[in-house]
């Protein structure tokens, strides 16, 4: 059975490392990294694997011959990466499935640049041919070691999923550090919180990480897309992770995926009523992309199957276009999902945008509250007694009252004011202008989904 899911894996990715050749800007991709130290270690590193102790002889003897041609393959790749050997520089040239027969990518006769492919189309498609350990092409070691993204289709919804996995889930149980970091379970995150304010307890319901409520950058200020507004760092990441169809989540878990959209219809995310100047725009977009590049907003994961964990940034900007026409050019937006990113909440995506551009404390709430409004077998009950069809329960007893410090922790959670009665009252504000305009209910001090959204259970 082992060895039937560790065969399993290998064509998986195998076949993904072709698709992410496939994609935009692929083969340059796939070269560079085949070509720098971490692609050159990756290949190294399974060469030592290809050959063990429980092999036959002539297993063994198969096996190093395939090694002896994979060390001259890696051979070849650092003396292109020392000779500064462009993706791009034509003449180059080798046979169609001669990879297994032991031959390089090599400069055709003549002139440099006449004649032959471009050095990446070959040395791609020899990465493919060549094998290397436990079923792996080096392709996949290759794409697999670098963590090149894998490119998958956008996910134009409006009404997308949230995953759980980079919230906490259930009362109490998921902060470490003190109520700094949201995981999957209590785990010594080791990070560096600065100036970040701690929560007073544990929280009682889902939240997002708090540091990515708090994404401050020291050089360009918080990263707003307009007046009031949500921090755009946040705004960024929340897009990024309904940007990636729920299909495609496993996908991200194992390897980085990459979505595509244009700079316009991006900004337009984050300025839903006119269009930004780039002197408006770039510096904030670049304070958002430093901090979500910050060591704190990296979301600790463990895999269940494996025991391994650690520290993983879920979410960062690629490609970004820059010029004077660049608003029909590409961006990208990789995002990497912790293990265990099960179905979430769904978002209704033109409504949060609102209330991204519109308030800050609104954007925070709405975004907890969904999230504490999805708890199976609480909030969300089968009908009859069916576990496929899910309702939202319309009694208000499933729904925890907001004590004065959970009520600043939805709106408020990284204010360090220390007149809490204010931040109470600004707190209930909040949510009675999001009452005023149907986002929620109020009955006594339970905050309940609007009624469209609550469904009649028979």
């Amino acid at each position: 059975m082992a060895v039937g899911k560790e065969k399993g894996r290998a064509r998986d990715s195998n076949r993904s490392a072709w698709e992410v050749v496939d994609g935009p800007g692929g083969v340059r991709a796939v070269f560079d990294a085949a070509v720098s130290v971490d692609g050159l270690d990756a290949l190294q590193q399974a060469s030592k694997r290809m050959t063990n102790a429980g092999m036959s002889e002539i297993e063994t003897d198969r096996a190093l011959r395939a090694q002896g041609r994979l060390h001259a393959f890696i051979d070849r790749l650092e003396e292109m990466g020392k000779e500064d050997v462009k993706p791009f520089d034509m003449g180059w040239g080798a046979e169609l499935g001669s990879a297994g027969e032991g031959l390089l990518p090599t400069r055709m006769k003549g002139a440099k640049g006449t004649g032959g492919e471009r050095a990446a189309a070959v040395v791609v498609r020899l990465l493919g041919e060549l094998p290397a350990c436990n079923g792996l092409s080096a392709l996949a070691v290759v794409v697999d070691g670098v963590n090149l993204p894998e490119p998958v289709v956008l996910n134009g919804r409006e009404d997308p999923l949230l995953p759980t996995s980079v919230a906490l889930v259930g009362p109490g149980s998921l902060f470490a550090n003190r109520g700094l970091f949201a995981v999957q379970s209590r785990l010594d995150s080791g990070l560096r919180v600065g100036g970040l304010p701690e929560l007073e307890r544990d929280v009682q319901g889902p939240l997002l990480p708090l540091p990515l409520y708090n994404l401050l950058t020291t050089v360009a200020g918080r990263s707003r897309g307009g007046a009031g507004s949500a921090d755009l760092g946040l705004r960024i990441f929340v897009e990024a992770l309904c940007s990636v169809m729920k299909r495609d989540w496993r996908r991200s878990e194992r390897r980085p995926v990459l979505v595509q959209t244009t700079l316009r219809e991006f900004l337009s995310w984050f300025y839903p009523h006119r269009r930004p100047r780039p002197n408006e725009y770039w510096p904030r977009l670049m304070a958002a992309c430093a901090a979500l590049d910050r060591e704190e907003v990296r979301v600790p994961w463990r895999d269940p199957e494996t025991g391994k964990g650690g520290l993983r940034r879920v979410v960062s900007l690629v490609d970004i276009p820059r010029g004077a026409h660049a608003l029909d050019d590409a961006i990208g937006i990789v995002v990497h999902l912790p293990p265990g990113s099960r179905s979430g909440p769904t978002i209704d995506r033109s409504r949060l945008r609102y209330w991204g551009w519109k308030s800050e404390p609104a954007y925070r709430a709405k975004l907890a509250l969904a999230y504490q409004w999805y708890r199976p077998g609480v909030t969300r009950i089968p009908v009859a007694d069916s576990r496929k069809d899910w309702v939202q329960s319309q009694d208000p007893e499933c729904y925890e009252p907001y004590s004065r410090d959970r009520i600043v922790e939805l709106c408020y959670p990284t204010s360090v004011h220390s007149n809490r009665r204010m931040l109470v009252a600004r707190s209930w504000e909040i949510i009675r202008r999001l009452e005023a305009a149907g986002e929620v209910r109020i009955i006594g001090h339970r905050i309940l989904p609007p009624r469209e959204d609550l469904e009649i259970v028979v």
